[in-house]
C-alpha cells in the first residue's frame, strides 16, 4: 500500500506538488488570521485580568487627610479592592533612550499585590521588598537593564538617578512605573502624599460610588479606565475578525479552484484503473478509496506543513502590530491550530464529495475510451 502511494506521488509529482501547496496555502491562511486575532485579543486579556487588577481611578483635589479617610472608608464599605498611591508623570532615561512613564508611588506592598499581579519569566512573583518596578516594555524598547542607572524626571521637575530593583511582564499602551513610599522619599529628598487611588471596580456601581463620594471636599472624580480597555479591545476584535473573515474566503476560494480542479483531474487520469479495479471485484466505493490514497497522503503531509508554516507566519503577523509603546503574546494558539485543521479537513471533505459523485456515471465500456 505504502509503496504504491510513493510510487503514485513520484509518477505524477507536478500534482502532488500542486496538493500540498494548495492545501498547505489553506491551513496557513486560517492559522495566520486566527493566530492574529486570538493572541492580540488574548493579550488585552492578559493585561487587564490577570495582570492589572485595578479598572478605575479616583482622583483626589488636594492631600485632604479627612476626605481621604472617609473615602476609604466608603471603599471598605462597599467590598472594594484600593490602593492609595501618589501619582505622577514622567520619564525614565538611561544613556542611549527615554520614555515616558506613569509614576505610582504605594504605601506598602499588600495593597500593591492586591492591584498588580508581577509576573516574569519564572512564574508570578509576589512584591515583598522596596523598590522600583518597571515594566519589561521599557527593557525590550528602550534596551533598559537592571545594571543601567536611569534618571526619572517627573513632570513636577522632581529628578533622581536610580537603580531598577525588578521589570514585570506588561502588554499595556501605557508604562506603568511602581514605586514604594520609602524609595520615593529617599530618592526624590521628597514628601509622599495621596493624590489618587486606583481601585478594582468590578460589579461596583460608579455613579451610586461617585455621588457618596461628591460629599467630601476632597473628592475630585472617578476615571473609568474599563471603558477604555473594552474599546481599545473592541477595536483590536473588529479589525481582526475582518483579516479572519478576508482570509477564510481566500482559503475557500482556494479550495474550490485548485483543489477541485486537482481532483477532477485525478478523476480523468485514475478512470480507467477504477473500472479494472471494479471488474475485479471492487466496488464503487472501495475503487474510489484505493486510487484517492496518495491525494489522502498528501492532504495529510500538507496539513502538517501548513501547522508549521501557519504557526511562523501567524507570530509574525502578531509582531507587525506591535510598536514601541505595545506587544501582544506571542506563540503556538491551541484553538487557532484544532479550528484551523478542522475547516481544512472539512473543506477537503466537501470538495471531494462532489468531484467524486461524478464518478457514478462511469460505466465498464468507458475502459475503451481514450
Amino acid at each position: 500500500m505504502s509503496k504504491t502511494i510513493v510510487n503514485n506521488c513520484i509518477d505524477d509529482h507536478k500534482r502532488a506538488l500542486s496538493t500540498i501547496v494548495s492545501i498547505g496555502a489553506c491551513v496557513v491562511l486560517l492559522i495566520t488570521s486566527l493566530t492574529l486575532r486570538n493572541n492580540v485579543l488574548n493579550s488585552f486579556n492578559a493585561q487587564f485580568k490577570d495582570i492589572m487588577h485595578y479598572d478605575s481611578l479616583i482622583t483626589l483635589n488636594s492631600a485632604d487627610s479627612y476626605s481621604l479617610k472617609h473615602i476609604k472608608e466608603e471603599l471598605d464599605k462597599e467590598d472594594i479592592s484600593y490602593m492609595p498611591a501618589y501619582y505622577v508623570q514622567g520619564y525614565v532615561e538611561n544613556k542611549t533612550s527615554s520614555c515616558y512613564v506613569a509614576i505610582w508611588v504605594y504605601e506598602n506592598a499588600d495593597d500593591l499585590n492586591k492591584m498588580v499581579t508581577f509576573k516574569s519569566d519564572n512564574g508570578i512573583t509576589p512584591v515583598n521588598t522596596n523598590g522600583i518596578y518597571v515594566p519589561d516594555s521599557l527593557e525590550l524598547s528602550n534596551s533598559i537593564s537592571l545594571k543601567d542607572t536611569i534618571r526619572i524626571q517627573t513632570l513636577s521637575n522632581e529628578t533622581a538617578k536610580t537603580k531598577i530593583t525588578n521589570f514585570y511582564l506588561s502588554y499595556n499602551v501605557t508604562n506603568d512605573v511602581f514605586m514604594d513610599k520609602e524609595t520615593y522619599e529617599n530618592t526624590f529628598n521628597a514628601d509622599y502624599r495621596v493624590n489618587s487611588i486606583l481601585m478594582d471596580s468590578t460589579n461596583v456601581n460608579l455613579k451610586k460610588l461617585k455621588k457618596k463620594l461628591s460629599a467630601y471636599q476632597g473628592f475630585n472624580k472617578i476615571e473609568n479606565y474599563k471603558a477604555e480597555q473594552d474599546t481599545a479591545s473592541s477595536i483590536f476584535s473588529s479589525i481582526a475578525n475582518v483579516v479572519v473573515v478576508v482570509y477564510f474566503i481566500i482559503s475557500v476560494l482556494l479550495g474550490i479552484f485548485v483543489l477541485a480542479n486537482l481532483l477532477s483531474m485525478l478523476v480523468e487520469e485514475k478512470k480507467r484503473e477504477m473500472i479494472v479495479l471494479m471488474i475485479n471485484g471492487y466496488s464503487l466505493q472501495q475503487a474510489k478509496r484505493y486510487v484517492t490514497l496518495d491525494t489522502r497522503f498528501l492532504s495529510f503531509v500538507a496539513i502538517i506543513i501548513g501547522t508549521v508554516l501557519g504557526n511562523v507566519t501567524g507570530n509574525m503577523a502578531v509582531m507587525l502590530m506591535e510598536s514601541k509603546y505595545i506587544r501582544f503574546i506571542h506563540g503556538v494558539n491551541l484553538s487557532a491550530n484544532i479550528v484551523s485543521i478542522l475547516v481544512t479537513i472539512a473543506l477537503i471533505f466537501v470538495i471531494s464529495h462532489f468531484v467524486f459523485k461524478r464518478v457514478d456515471a462511469f460505466s465498464l465500456t468507458d475502459i475503451n475510451k481514450d
